[in-house]
């Protein structure tokens, strides 16, 4: 859901020529009370920081970005047969042609959460898929958790959901469990395909039709 000012705000300041993508700020909101829409809206798991802040390998996220016609032609546009990670494809193939991306916080829209546990597990799964499919298209850009990292993971949460019930915040508890969830799915998620769905036409959905995804939590 866009601010009233979105389009004013991508252009303060005005970028010159070699920039190809504006990043907007994508603020989560709560699509109701349930525990999982108050996580996402705790974590700011969508925020364009996140995905900007990663070195060779930052992007904006397609939810809430502006790209110059001519970088978006000379590059090809959308990757259109994969499901997930195509905002990232598409920054990444942008910035090897020279184009750069700038960050405009204040052109922001309103992203709503996942109204429930499921529904939010299911989005990680997915982002767990379109990183796997960027780290064999670019190797490094999203590599793989060692499996003594993913042991390191439990006792680190147990150890953080154990502190916020001393310090008598029952809320942090549950977050710390949503978390750990979250990492483990995120993992489980890269073995999934990452091809998008084909309707009955036998061609794939354009990724400009197709909803954003929000970012993979790489970063949780």
């Amino acid at each position: 859901d866009p601010h009233p000012n979105l389009i004013d705000a991508y252009f303060d300041p005005l970028p010159n020529d070699a920039v190809g993508v504006l990043a907007g700020e994508i603020v989560d909101v709560a699509a109701n009370s349930s525990l999982a829409a108050r996580y996402v809206v705790a974590r700011r798991r969508m925020s364009q920081r996140v995905t900007l802040q990663r070195g060779r390998w930052g992007y904006a996220q397609s939810g809430n970005c502006a790209v110059r016609r001519a970088a978006f032609m000379t590059v090809g546009g959308f990757q259109d047969d994969i499901r997930v990670g195509e905002d990232a494809d598409l920054c990444f193939r942008l910035t090897a042609a020279g184009w750069r991306v700038e960050q405009r916080p204040g052109a922001r829209v309103d992203h709503p959460s996942p109204r429930t546990l499921g529904e939010l597990i299911g989005q990680v799964a997915g982002h767990g898929r379109g990183v796997a499919w960027l780290n064999r298209r670019y190797p490094g850009s999203f590599p793989a958790a060692r499996p003594r990292d993913l042991l390191r993971r439990v006792p680190h949460y147990l150890r953080e959901a154990a502190r916020a019930l001393r310090l008598g915040e029952p809320e942090e508890v549950a977050f710390a469990l949503v978390e750990l969830a979250c990492l483990y799915t995120f993992d489980l998620g890269r073995a999934l395909p990452n091809r998008a769905t084909r309707p009955p036409g036998g061609r794939a959905a354009p990724a400009s039709q197709r909803r954003p995804s929000g970012r993979p939590p790489g970063e949780l």
